[in-house]
């Protein structure tokens, strides 16, 4: 069923168009029921690269698309898809974008209330340091955990939002080698690999 859904989500868009532009405007997206079974999306961009996906309730993803410009605008036919609870996803490079629907068996019900937007962690690796930020204006927990090669615990610590959520990670005296952090916010995962390249002698 997923692939049927899938090769119909492809076939009724043949007839959509993109457009690409220069550098854009602040982020805005604009969901659209045109008629019954047909949605209109629309996206300022400013976000860098963006990949837009349809995803079930499961998170399954039924169609996904990359795009790299400041104005997205495309129409999708959604009568292939069975009676349920469905969302786009529009992750760029600082932020995911969740707009949920529903099929119904006459038409698509939209809540623009109900979209939500989450905010990826940002890593900063200096000389001496690495800095972990992160914007919870869902009162999303961050909890950061710093590995060594061998996967040695070096620190765990788990911070409370809502707000702007930070940690500066003191990495003067570590001896040079390949470290991975893993920083965790709802129910995403972020890893990052550190090279270390310190002399503490």
């Amino acid at each position: 069923m997923k692939n049927l859904v899938k090769k119909g989500l492809v076939v009724a868009m043949l007839f959509t168009a993109m457009i690409a532009t220069g550098a854009g405007k602040d982020n805005s997206v604009k969901f659209t029921v045109v008629n019954s079974k047909m949605i209109d999306l629309k996206l300022e961009n400013k976000d860098g690269k963006i990949q837009i996906s349809l995803k079930d309730q499961h998170g399954e993803v039924l169609h996904s698309e990359k795009f790299k410009g400041s104005n997205f605008a495309k129409k999708y036919d959604l009568k292939i898809l069975p009676m349920g609870h469905y969302y786009f996803e529009i992750e760029g490079e600082s932020k995911i974008k969740m707009i949920p629907f529903e099929v119904t068996d006459k038409e698509v019900a939209y809540n623009h209330e109900l979209e939500t937007i989450y905010f990826k962690p940002t890593i900063l690796q200096e000389k001496d340091a690495v800095c972990i930020s992160k914007l919870a204006l869902e009162k999303e927990d961050l909890t950061i955990v710093f590995l060594d090669e061998n996967d040695n615990l070096l620190y765990n610590e788990t911070i409370s939002g809502p707000g702007k959520l930070a940690k500066k990670l003191n990495i003067k005296q570590l001896e040079k080698g390949t470290y991975r952090l893993y920083v965790r916010s709802g129910d995403r995962v972020y890893s990052e690999y550190l090279y270390l390249n310190i002399d503490n002698e």
